[in-house]
């Protein structure tokens, strides 16, 4: 979910409404929301705005007991939230030094550094805009045991979409997601 911090009209819960319910619609099931934290110029200078927004939209994405996490990086989490940390939430961090293939970061977690509250990544990107056979695409690396990979792997069938799942490694986050200034 890439929200609008700064909307006038809708509050962080309103927007995970508006989002939930069009997936709903389109029948897909939602496991996990993972929210982007980037562009500071995005949103408000005050952190504890920001944190508020954010824990706004984690009550009610725990209303449909939906896995939370969040996408960012040191330097912009710092700077949106003056470095908050946080509780049952996952981390998907970037960490590519520009667009295209030539600005990769190594396709692993070895350039992690713990931020926040957290201590180990559930994704990484490792490049952004990058035209893979005509497609431009982000690539990401997922945190998952072989078990997990396996049983998500796709089958032909006609239920409804599930999206949210790869990265959970077959457990949920127990508790209350939440922002701490």
């Amino acid at each position: 979910m890439t929200p609008q911090p700064t909307s006038k009209s809708k509050t962080g819960a309103k927007q995970f409404d508006e989002m939930y319910e069009k997936l709903q619609n389109a029948n897909i099931d939602l496991r996990t929301l993972w929210v982007q934290v980037t562009s500071p110029r995005d949103w408000s200078s005050s952190s504890g705005t920001n944190v508020e927004f954010l824990n706004s939209i984690f009550g009610r994405a725990l209303e449909h007991g939906l896995t939370i996490g969040i996408y960012t990086n040191e330097e912009e989490w710092n700077e949106i939230t003056d470095s908050a940390t946080t509780k049952n939430v996952k981390l998907w961090y970037w960490s590519a030094r520009g667009c295209g293939a030539v600005n990769e970061s190594p396709p692993n977690f070895d350039d992690f550094q713990p931020f926040a509250s957290w201590t180990s990544p559930s994704v990484k990107q490792f490049a952004k805009f990058e035209n893979i056979c005509g497609v431009m695409v982000n690539r990401n690396i997922y945190s998952t045991s072989l078990a997990a990979a396996i049983a998500t792997a796709s089958e032909e069938k006609c239920e409804p979409i599930i999206v949210g799942g790869v990265g959970l490694g077959g457990a949920v986050i127990v508790g209350k997601p939440e922002i701490i200034p």
